[in-house]
């Protein structure tokens, strides 16, 4: 159920040894169970399995189909297969006859891009050789080297060359470029003297002939080079219309198939029978009973076992909330026993963060970009025009698939900022034209300023609220575990927490009588009950309770600093008009501006926003280390499962 993981139960899987492979395809293919090792007694009369002829053969198959499809033009698969057996796999296999075509082209194109790239460099020399008119042969011998230099003062480097390498000799110079030819025994002082000076400099390969003459001979051999490099494209190309489909699915099917295989080998067994155990959910026992037997024809036994090890967490949301999963993982998974937060978090942090917004302009922004960014992911450009240092370091920071989640996460954050901005009147800091104002005398101070004590209470009643679900919930979950003792400390700071909140209401609004001193009489109940539930060290925690619930102010706080900075450039901005020159510099300053408060908008209340509930929220209920739920399954995208396991009957 929701605001719940689901609930684990371990079982254990006993089977005749005729239908092993069955079981392990059809528990792989279900993906609802974690495989342990055997526990208890049992372990004792069993022995491990042992590697076999198959699986050698699965990893042969699978090596030569990774290389076909590395050596093959990507294409875009739509078409999945179905194999029904292992058998079938390695015969259809042996049918896709693609060797030795395909190791002949993939060498062919190697040769031909070395080529490539080899005419493209010597090019590259001769075209800084322009002026240079004898024949290049004597520029490499028995005893002699050259290389181009590149250098910004030629003068300058003869200089230097002539004190560092006496023999070395300048035979060419061309405007930022000039030619050193140095005895075989000193080519190593040329390397050594171009890098203390910080100059780029290449070797001359041998060539022959005048460089004009020479450079029509590599222009003709590049381009006929380059001529038959493309029809090697395109047989690679025909090649992969016509079996990429086939290999790739071969290829994922082998892989799945080497999988099992590899459990299969680490099965506990006896001659004739084999034992599996793990971890899935308690609700799917009955159905994976029911599916077993028409699977096995009545030779699988499931029980449950009993088991002191925590159980795996599965967290359990609806489609729609499941996205702030993320967010609950990045902190750290519950574990079986306790509340999943998921819910909470995908109401309130949106809330918090549309709040401390609260502004039409940035939150159209923020709505805009992080559809634009959602979509960009799913569907990327070919060519991209955001420079390639800031994608990389934004992809530095969190991958695509944390990059997406973020965004998604942030929409309906940005609609209710837009919904706050409305209320309080503002677009980027100006009041929103033919908006009927709710300030008093329409004043052109901003609504937050004015209303400044009244969100200053309601944030603390927020905070209020919020310490006491969280108190709640672990008060809840003590007592799930049986912890009585600690079930009442959560009430005591519960009634700490009401006590103290009440009583500085009464002060804030001067309103002392008989009550009054009632919420002290309730604060030090409660204290009292946390200094038996929990001793004096937990009753030293007494500020924090306090804190944390102030603590929740920070979000008028980060409100009123975006307010306050959107105002500042604003009236910069209108108090700019007097000449051109001073509205241009007002301009800048209002695009400057609100470029710096957006940026503060996106981080700080998504920041701010998440810490609150981390904080000040799971620490009232929050245990969390709870290890994930890792099935035993592989993510298919070119092959179909063999067995369903929600379909009554196989085919």
């Amino acid at each position: 159920m929701v605001l719940k993981p689901r609930k684990m139960s371990r079982i254990r899987i006993i089977g005749s040894d005729t239908v092993k492979d069955k079981v392990v395809a059809a528990m792989h293919d279900f993906g609802i169970i974690q495989l342990e090792g055997i526990s208890g007694d049992i372990k004792e009369l069993l022995e491990l399995g042992k590697t076999d002829e198959k699986n050698r053969k699965i990893q042969e198959a699978l090596q030569k189909f990774r290389g076909y499809e590395n050596a093959l033009p990507k294409l875009h698969i739509t078409g999945r297969r179905v194999f029904s057996s292992l058998d079938g796999l390695l015969q259809e296999a042996e049918t896709v006859q693609v060797e030795p075509k395909i190791w002949i082209m993939k060498r062919e194109e190697e040769d031909l891009d070395s080529d490539i790239k080899l005419i493209e460099k010597r090019l590259g020399i001769i075209n800084q050789m322009t002026g240079f008119s004898y024949d290049m042969r004597i520029l490499n011998g028995e005893n002699i080297v050259s290389f181009l230099v590149k250098t910004a003062d030629v003068e300058e480097f003869k200089s230097v060359l002539s004190n560092e390498i006496p023999d070395a000799r300048v035979i060419y110079v061309e405007e930022e470029h000039c030619i050193v030819s140095v005895p075989k025994s000193s080519e190593h002082l040329i390397g050594k003297l171009a890098t203390t000076a910080g100059l780029e400099i290449n070797q001359i390969p041998d060539m022959s002939g005048l460089p004009s003459t020479y450079r029509e001979e590599l222009e003709k051999k590049l381009k006929l080079n380059k001529s038959r490099l493309a029809g090697v494209h395109m047989e690679q190309l025909q090649m992969s219309e016509k079996f990429l489909e086939r290999i790739v699915q071969i290829r994922e099917q082998l892989e799945i198939e080497l999988r099992k295989s590899e459990i299969s080998e680490k099965l506990s067994s006896t001659k004739s029978s084999f034992v599996m155990e793990g971890w899935m959910p308690d609700d799917s026992i009955s159905k994976l009973s029911e599916r077993m037997d028409e699977i096995c024809k009545g030779k699988v036994v499931i029980t449950k076992t009993e088991s002191d090890e925590v159980p795996p967490t599965m967290l359990f949301n609806p489609r729609r909330i499941r996205l702030f999963e993320f967010f609950i993982r990045f902190y750290s998974l519950p574990q079986e026993t306790e509340f999943d937060p998921t819910l909470i978090f995908a109401l309130v942090f949106p809330i918090f963060f549309g709040l401390m917004v609260g502004d039409v302009g940035y939150g159209v922004i923020i709505l805009l970009v992080s559809i634009w960014l959602n979509h960009r992911i799913l569907h990327p450009p070919r060519v991209s025009h955001i420079p390639k240092k800031i994608s990389k370091f934004v992809l530095m920071i969190m991958g695509p698939n944390a990059l997406r989640t973020l965004a998604r996460a942030l929409i309906p954050g940005s609609i209710i900022a837009i919904a706050f901005g409305i209320l309080f009147n503002s677009l980027f800091g100006f009041n929103i034209p033919y908006l009927p104002s709710i300030l008093p005398n329409n004043t052109n101070t901003p609504v937050v300023i004015v209303y400044l004590p009244t969100l200053l209470v309601m944030s603390g009643y927020i905070g209020l609220g919020m310490v006491s679900l969280g108190l709640i919930l672990g008060f809840i979950g003590e007592r799930n575990l049986n912890e009585n003792k600690r079930a009442m400390g959560k009430i005591g700071w519960l009634m700490i927490a009401w006590g103290v909140a009440l009583f500085g209401l009464d002060m804030l609004h001067s309103h002392y009588n008989l009550l009054s001193y009632g919420y002290i009489g309730v604060a030090i109940a409660g204290l009292l009950i946390v200094t038996v539930a929990e001793g004096a060290k937990g009753a030293m925690e007494l500020p924090s309770i306090i804190s944390h619930v102030l603590s929740y102010t920070r979000i008028v706080g980060i409100l009123l600093s975006s307010v306050i900075l959107a105002y500042v450039v604003d009236s910069v901005f209108e108090g700019s008009t007097s000449s051109l020159a001073m509205m241009i510099f007002g301009g800048f300053i209002l695009i400057l501006g609100q470029i710096f408060n957006l940026a503060i908008a996106v981080f700080e209340p998504g920041i701010q926003g998440a810490r609150l509930i981390y904080v000040e929220f799971f620490s009232k209920f929050y245990r969390g280390n709870g290890k994930a739920f890792a099935p035993f399954s592989t993510k298919r995208n070119y092959t179909v499962k063999q067995y369903e396991f929600t379909r009554g009957k196989e085919e």
